[in-house]
Formats: structure tokens, sequence, C-alpha cells
């Protein structure tokens, strides 16, 4: 080969170069995000295990996306209907799974404060005071109490995890009596 094809198979390929990087990602000012924000459905177990723990743990045992529910884009609200029940909230964010609960729940709870016993009144979505659930917190069942028109559970003043069973929904609330 003469000098002449030398320096021009060199040139080549130093264009070569420049125009393959020219092409290239930009990775440092690239988009560190996933685009839709999924749903998925967490069963009455895994639910209570994330609010005991007061948090979602990752690990190869635990596995919470087994039941997609829907998707949509990230950084908006998803305007959907959804059964009752207890929902996850999952995006990627900077190289980091999001996870977040989303309970749908079939009644709100409203703790009535006297000090000594845990009293709390159940209502429906149409503010009906529910009677016939099943509440406990840790092993003690709470009984309806028409005094007090709530569940009641005598010398009680605690913090914890609320359960309520209501028309095959299990709904959980956090107690802080602080």
């Amino acid at each position: 080969m003469s000098g002449r094809h030398v320096i021009k198979l060199f040139v080549f390929i130093v264009l070569s170069f420049m125009a393959y990087k020219a092409n290239s990602q930009d990775l440092i000012n690239s988009r560190r995000s996933g685009y839709y924000t999924y749903i998925f459905k967490v069963s009455d177990s895994e639910a209570g295990k994330i609010f005991r723990k007061n948090r979602i743990k990752w690990s190869g045992r635990q596995n919470y996306f087994h039941n997609p529910v829907d998707s949509f884009p990230l950084y908006s609200e998803y305007n959907k209907k959804l059964a009752p029940g207890h929902y996850l909230k999952v995006s990627v964010k900077d190289n980091d799974i999001e996870a977040s609960i989303a309970p749908v729940l079939n009644v709100s709870a409203q703790i009535v404060r006297n000090n000594t016993d845990l009293c709390v009144q159940l209502f429906d979505s149409c503010g009906i005071i529910i009677k016939n659930a099943e509440v406990t917190t840790g092993s003690k069942h709470l009984r309806f109490d028409n005094s007090v028109n709530g569940f009641l559970l005598k010398k009680a003043n605690r913090n914890g995890i609320l359960r309520v069973r209501y028309k095959g929904t299990v709904n959980y609330f956090n107690i802080d009596r602080t």
C-alpha cells in the first residue's frame, strides 16, 4: 500500500468514528425515568404487611407485581375508578423503583377520643354508621357498642393498625393516639 492510500484509510477511519460519536446517545442529558406509572392490585395479606412495616420492601421473595391493573402517563393523575381494595402505584425514576400504596376504601374511620378506651366509628360512602363490620387491632377484636355508636375496646388506649373487614373488603387504618 502506498503512503497516499494509508492516509486516505486513516482519514476514513477518523471520520467514521466522528460520525458514530455524533449519532450516539447523550446519556448525561437523557431521560432518567420511565414514561408510565403502573398500577398493581395486591392481596389483603400483602397490604397488611405493607401497612405493618410502613414501607414497601423489595426482595427476591416478595413480588407484588403479579396482578397488573392499568397504567397512566408519569407525572399525571389517574382518573379512572378502581374497585375497593389495595393497589400499588409503581414507576421508575433515576434508576430506582418508586412505589406507593394506594388503598381504595369502602369505609371511613373516625377515632373517638376518650383517653381510656379505643373507640372507632365507621361510616359507609353515604355517611351512614356501620354496625356489622369485623374490626381488629393486633389480636384484639372490637365489638360494636350502641352507647357510643361505634366499635369499642375498653382500656386500650393504643397505637397501631386497625383492620376493618366490611362487605368482603379489608381496609387498614393507622391509629396514632398521640
